[in-house]
């Protein structure tokens, strides 16, 4: 195969790549906040489940989170295609990593504040609202970066899967192409340092953007 169509397929495969992370970064995000919001709201069975699920999952390994959710699943009538499977299980897993940096964040809002908010009257769900997650989140843009770009490496765990996202697709080039190894390997760290460079710039702007609004 010419190192032209190589590049072709290399790229093609990145787009899984991404597609699975921006997925993945939406719904963990998601997940992370829920967790979060469980984790410090007042009610005690709330809370433990909270905790019991952030430090089991987080300190899974991942490739058993994805043995876990691949063949497990469909034991229990849960059969999708291979995609879904790889979306769910870095799904769970990475709501983890955000769950805790989000509850650092929410830890790092004076007392004080909190305080003077109840005296006022506001209501758990307001305080989360309007004082407590959004102060959060103006401490946390570093840290879930930080998450972000683990997350855009992890999704290299997908191709033993069946997923034939951009490290799967590069083990095959490399298998079918010997003569390109040392290329294919070099475009491939070349594009996800490119994507992980990035994915810091852009969470450098928005903590700049963060910082002008406080």
């Amino acid at each position: 195969m010419a190192f032209s169509a190589i590049i072709l397929t290399i790229g093609a495969a990145f787009l899984t790549t991404v597609a699975l992370t921006v997925l993945t970064i939406v719904s963990a995000t998601l997940l992370g906040v829920l967790l979060t919001i469980a984790s410090i709201l007042p009610v005690s069975p709330l809370q433990k489940t909270a905790a019991v699920y952030i430090q089991v999952v987080r300190n899974t390994p991942l490739t058993i989170v994805f043995f876990l959710v691949v063949f497990g699943l469909p034991q229990v009538g849960f059969v999708l295609p291979f995609f879904p499977f790889a979306w769910l299980a870095l799904t769970l897993y990475t709501a983890t990593f955000v769950a805790e940096t989000l509850r650092s964040g929410v830890l790092s809002v004076a007392v004080g504040e909190v305080e003077a908010a109840r005296a006022l009257g506001l209501s758990w769900h307001q305080l989360l609202a309007s004082l407590i997650l959004p102060q959060a989140a103006r401490s946390i843009v570093p840290p879930m970066t930080s998450n972000y770009i683990a997350l855009l490496k992890n999704t290299s765990i997908a191709s033993a899967f069946g997923v034939l996202e951009a490290t799967g697709v590069m083990v095959e080039m490399v298998n079918q192409n010997s003569s390109y190894v040392i290329q294919i390997m070099i475009l491939t760290a070349g594009i996800y340092l490119a994507l992980s460079l990035g994915m810091g710039l852009l969470g450098d702007l928005i903590e700049r953007k963060v910082r002008l609004t406080r």
